[in-house]
């Protein structure tokens, strides 16, 4: 009776053991020199119809020394040495050098947890493979053993990598694409500025032969209008065209009027403001016309007369640019009797451009001109 009892027991270890061998349980069965030792894996997620030796994933069993124990044929594959290599060996030989320290970290800490890493193997014929490892306790070990799966990255990153060559490309083809309707709009921008530039100049040069006596004269009116607006370009251009500050373009308009041999007769006084383009231009032609017809029949064609040349901005219902041009100390003024280009731009040149009340008035002691206007229209907004 005893020796049947011992023969089932032993139909039934076999039985047991074909079963794990067959995969019909989650386990790793080593064969160890006295008999073969059976290794469950904790938390196995596989499918148990799946044999280890047909995953395309490696798989190994590593003991405490971090010596494999077992290893199926598809780690060999991946490491790319002969499987009777791999038996006995030290798994982290085959780990890239910089990374063997990490390694030993990693299974130290991811033993008890199950975690993953990604690591780099050196394989046998010198090439290197990103692989993920996955960690798997031994369930009936007690010296240490852990098992491992492991998983060949390269076609996931090289799949990576074409993602984000893709996606670069893409980027790239909507920056391209944005910086051309950029270059479309800048290119439309400076055809209307180039176009509205040279209906000015053409009018300057038409009034200026108009208005003036003799040739040398009107070259000469229209060679210091075109200086004018020359230095409310060269302010403009420097920013972008975005506009252009207040005293930085009345300093540059100014500045030919200025005596350089004495005190400056040209008091100018203002807060810092940024002006709009089209506003930066008109104010410079405005300017000039006025300190011209200071130097020819003003304060300034006396050797005692002086402009005091003002701006500030007021707060009533909305905040308003209150600039003020007043002469002083020269002769007696005038209603002129005929009024020639520059009149005309001074009283209604600012007027296309910007919503505001312009003044002229002849007053005996100096000419006085003034423009009120909303700071909005003046500055866009930028102050």
């Amino acid at each position: 009776m005893a020796g049947e009892d011992l023969v089932i027991r032993l139909e039934e270890a076999e039985a047991t053991l074909r079963a794990i061998r067959e995969a019909a349980v989650d386990a790793f069965v080593i064969d160890e020199g006295e008999g073969s030792r059976v290794y469950l894996l904790e938390g196995a997620d596989r499918p148990s119809s799946i044999l280890i030796e047909q995953m395309q994933q490696g798989a190994a069993v590593l003991g405490a020394d971090g010596s494999i124990r077992y290893s199926n044929s598809s780690l060999a594959e991946l490491l790319r040495v002969p499987h009777e290599k791999l038996i006995g060996a030290p798994l982290q030989g085959y780990v890239a050098a910089e990374q063997r320290a990490y390694f030993q970290t990693f299974l130290r800490v991811e033993r008890a947890r199950l975690g993953q890493g990604e690591i780099n193997f050196e394989r046998g014929d010198g090439t290197r493979v990103p692989v993920r490892i996955t960690v798997s306790a031994m369930a009936r070990d007690r010296d240490g053993a852990v098992g491992l799966t492991i998983t060949d990255l390269t076609t996931q990153r090289h799949y990576a990598e074409l993602i984000a060559a893709n996606q670069a490309l893409r980027a790239s083809e909507a920056r391209l694409r944005a910086e051309e309707d950029h270059r479309n709009l800048l290119i439309g921008e400076l055809t209307h500025r180039v176009k509205n530039t040279l209906a000015v100049v053409q009018s300057m040069a038409h009034h200026s032969m108009r208005d003036t006596g003799t040739f040398a004269e009107a070259v000469a009116a229209f060679e210091a209008r075109l200086f004018a607006l020359s230095s409310a370009h060269d302010l403009l251009i420097s920013s972008s065209w975005r506009g252009a500050e207040m005293q930085a373009l009345v300093a540059a308009v100014i500045s030919p009027f200025q005596r350089s041999s004495s005190k400056s007769r040209i008091s100018i006084k203002g807060p810092e403001i940024f002006i709009r383009p089209n506003v930066a231009i008109a104010f410079s032609m405005i300017l000039h016309e006025l300190a011209t017809n200071a130097t020819k029949y003003g304060s300034l064609s006396s050797a005692t007369g002086s402009v005091e040349l003002s701006w500030e901005v007021a707060q009533d219902n909305q905040k308003t640019l209150q600039l003020c041009w007043a002469e002083s100390g020269g002769p007696p003024v005038e209603m002129p009797r005929r009024k020639g280009f520059g009149s005309r731009l001074i009283e209604q040149g600012i007027a296309p451009n910007v919503s505001g009340a312009v003044r002229l008035l002849f007053a005996r002691e100096g000419l006085v001109y003034t423009i009120d206007a909303p700071l909005d229209a003046i500055c866009g907004g930028i102050y």
